[in-house]
């Protein structure tokens, strides 16, 4: 499965469908589509349950939950795919509704797990947030992205050493994951270690030249560091790529 996470402190690692969500249906599928009875679903819907988008897609996976041709592990995917298009349009109640039964049908689901704890931490509900990645950790602790979730999490609830341990692991697993160079920074910020947050900032813009907000976000940690031309320089060049580019409210700690 890919993952995405865009610019900002405010994104979240989320499971996005790959260009075949569906793993486990087989051509055959069609076939048995076509034969029951009264079924819903045409012969295509499984093809756009798993690549399309939107609610094209939603539509799509709903047919071939109503057809009822489906079962186990091939039913949870379609639970699955629905969910995870129901979060992208942010239909988060729908979504963790989706994961829910995906879990239920396949208890080892870790990226329903993981995409059901950031419906939750969307929901600013980060104690079930967390829960959910600590099982999605528990079945795949080789994945980045569960940590960098909760990291999020964790720093939400104001537990900046647990998630700052999350955020390094996320990043010992991956380590060109840009967004989570990001958010550790941002929390050792928060922290008050702006000497740590100034060398995060420096490496992700060392992977990403122009990422706005990294090189706003340094500009202000220069600048609490009394290096007011280099924070001029970094906040201006932020600017130039992205005016909109700014900073949370409480990104130092008071």
């Amino acid at each position: 499965m890919a993952r995405f996470a865009n610019s900002g402190s405010e994104n979240w690692g989320l499971v996005r469908p790959s260009s075949v969500k569906i793993r486990s249906l087989f051509l055959f599928t069609a076939v048995i589509i076509a034969a029951v009875p009264g079924a819903r679903a045409a012969p295509e819907d499984w093809k756009s349950c798993g690549n399309a988008q939107g609610e094209a897609a939603i539509q799509a996976c709903t047919r071939l939950i109503a057809s009822g041709s489906y079962h186990g592990q091939d039913l949870a995917e379609i639970h699955y795919n629905r969910g995870t298009e129901y979060l992208v349009l942010e239909d988060k109640d729908r979504a963790i509704a989706d994961f829910s039964t995906a879990i239920g049908l396949y208890p080892l689901y870790e990226d329903a797990y993981a995409n059901r704890g950031g419906a939750w931490q969307l929901k600013g509900d980060d104690d079930r947030a967390i829960a959910d990645f600590n099982e999605a950790i528990r079945i795949n602790p080789r994945d980045p992205c569960p940590y960098y979730n909760r990291a999020r999490s964790r720093s939400n609830k104001g537990e900046y050493a647990l998630a700052i341990a999350d955020y390094d692991e996320a990043l010992r697993l991956g380590p060109q994951f840009k967004e989570a160079f990001f958010n550790r920074a941002v929390t050792w910020a928060r922290f008050g270690n702006l000497g740590r947050a100034l060398a995060d900032f420096d490496e992700l813009l060392r992977l990403d030249p122009y990422h706005a907000s990294a090189l706003y976000m340094r500009g202000m940690v220069q600048r609490k560091l009394d290096d007011e031309a280099g924070g001029e320089t970094d906040m201006g060049a932020a600017k130039k790529i992205d005016p909109t580019a700014g900073t949370p409210s409480l990104f130092f700690v008071r």
